[in-house]
């Protein structure tokens, strides 16, 4: 059986939903977030916060943060439905190489503080990438405060990147994480993608599944999408997606308006909030189209009937 990848002539799904670093799309705001990452890594900053709400990318981000790292780091990423301190601790000392054996708390982290040295001594830096860190309990943000005091006379054994929604911030400044708030030395923002960076990303995506051109919707289409989804690289593949199949389903060349006011319906309830009113405001304005066409058709009939029996009547 077909599918639209085939009938396109792509060599793979260019709008999947789990973040695949394959389809990494650059633009000059990511490459500028990415050298801040690192020059805050490489000045040895404890704490490194970046926040964006959901779909933005971050996840993406990570996995591209981690390809680029050389021999000298050693990272540990934390994909863990255990948000709590004991599940960090042993996150980070499953990463050291240690086994808990049933160490106290006290006892782990001192066992975490001897191989997090040995590392230094070899040159390397430890780094600890925690994605949806706003799921992160209070014990264990305080646990990460904790593991940054782990250091040298000069030096941080360990430094944190954390990725998050805008929830974490909220609670970080609602109070009592003060101490939190002093360590963390960079601040940085992933916004949506801007109508350009929208474009670009689009085309980049489909040419990296095998399109010659990365053309294949048109630019009402593409109104549409990015209004909708005002930027989030996760809606705008939700929506490419449905409305590809649409597309293929009907034997088109390309996505027209038609295929996104289409499956507007049945993304309604999975796109994000700041998507759906959008939504709804295309869906009503179809409805209010066909109404408005059909109630000019009917006033048209009725005129011309008018007519005809006036014409009839005065012959």
């Amino acid at each position: 059986m077909g599918s639209y990848i085939d009938y396109y002539g792509l060599n793979g799904c260019p709008f999947g939903i789990t973040p695949d670093i394959e389809y990494y799309c650059h633009n000059e705001s990511e490459k500028d977030l990415l050298a801040s990452i690192f020059f805050a890594l490489d000045e040895g900053d404890s704490f490194i916060k970046v926040i964006g709400n959901a779909g933005v990318g971050k996840t993406l981000l990570l996995r591209r943060l981690r390809a680029c790292f050389d021999d000298s780091f050693e990272a540990c990423s934390f994909f863990s439905s255990d948000y709590t301190a004991t599940g960090l601790r042993e996150c980070v000392a499953e990463a050291l190489g240690l086994v808990s054996q049933n160490y106290t708390a006290a006892r782990l982290h001192s066992k975490i503080f001897d191989k997090l040295l040995n590392l230094h001594v070899t040159g390397k830096k430890f780094v600890l990438l925690i994605d949806e860190a706003q799921l992160l309990t209070d014990d264990a943000l305080e646990t990460l405060r904790m593991l940054t005091n782990l250091e040298t006379s000069n030096k941080k054994l360990l430094q944190v990147l954390l990725l998050a929604q805008p929830s974490l911030d909220e609670r970080l400044y609602a109070g009592g994480f003060e101490h939190l708030l002093q360590r963390i030395t960079m601040s940085l923002y992933i916004q949506p993608l801007s109508r350009e960076n929208f474009e670009r990303y689009l085309a980049h995506r489909l040419v990296v599944a095998g399109h010659p051109s990365g053309l294949l919707f048109t630019d009402a289409a593409k109104k549409i999408i990015y209004k909708i989804s005002s930027g989030t690289p996760s809606v705008i593949n939700l929506l490419c997606s449905k409305s590809l199949i649409l597309a293929y389903q009907r034997g088109l060349p390309y996505v027209d308006i038609s295929e996104i006011n289409h499956c507007l319906a049945d993304c309604c309830e999975t796109v994000p909030v700041y998507g759906k009113k959008h939504a709804r405001q295309y869906g009503m304005f179809s409805f209010i189209l066909v109404t408005m066409v059909f109630l000019v058709g009917v006033l048209c009939w009725l005129r011309f009937d008018f007519l005809a029996l006036h014409m009839q009547h005065i012959i």
